[in-house]
């Protein structure tokens, strides 16, 4: 089982919290979860290229490797505000740098 962590003081988070407690594979990139199964090879994760992520973009993007992955906490821990850092999501969304998980959750794809 995979899940991806939620914020400790939510509610609707318990259930995923508890599965990672108990055992469930933490999910912070995609290659958390390719890398349990051999027939799955994602184009980018088969050919270990390297990207470079836009300099504008970088605090955003490590904030997502260490597990910062809402809009919200993103925008509490660079103090930025919310467009900014929307336009920033997007930008590295669509240049494939990370995921959009269930419409709220942010991971790496790389």
């Amino acid at each position: 089982m995979f899940c991806i962590a939620h914020e400790l003081n939510d509610i609707t988070g318990e259930g995923t919290n508890k599965l990672i407690k108990n055992g469930a594979h933490l999910v912070t990139k995609l290659e958390d979860i390719t890398s349990k199964f051999e027939f799955i090879k994602c184009k980018e994760v088969a050919e270990e290229k390297t990207y470079k992520i836009p300099e504008e973009y970088t605090n955003i993007y490590k904030c997502i490797e260490e597990n910062i992955n809402t809009t919200n906490e993103i925008v509490k821990k660079l103090k930025i505000n919310i467009q900014d850092a929307n336009y920033a999501l997007t930008m590295l969304e669509l240049n494939n740098f990370i995921y959009k998980f269930k419409g709220k959750f942010y991971i790496s794809q790389r």
